[in-house]
């Protein structure tokens, strides 16, 4: 499929521009995005975390416990990581463009 899109890139100025404009490049992103969205598939978002339980102190070889984690924190972070990496980047707004072509 990314081929087919490729190739009409690539005779758009050739064969459309005269009746339809230009050739806006944030319309590629925005189609690049779609065409990838089937190399996701499958891809199960995760994380793995290596920590301590706590650490050894003093002389004596005392063991302070670390503090519980606070878990919601954890979540959001990883929900905000996991949209920001799928989200599109913001597009240009709309502009009203008139052609006078006779």
């Amino acid at each position: 499929m990314e081929a087919y899109f490729e190739t009409f890139v690539r005779i758009y100025d050739e064969h459309f521009s005269r009746q339809y404009g230009f050739w806006r490049p944030y319309v590629e992103r925005v189609i690049y995005r779609y065409l990838d969205c089937g190399d996701f598939l499958g891809y199960n978002p995760h994380c793995h975390i290596l920590m301590t339980d706590g650490c050894f102190y003093g002389n004596k070889g005392m063991f302070r416990v670390a503090p519980p984690l606070e878990l919601k924190k954890l979540e959001a972070i990883f929900q905000h990581k996991v949209k920001h990496r799928f989200t599109p980047p913001i597009l240009p707004r709309r502009t009203r463009v008139v052609y006078n072509i006779r």
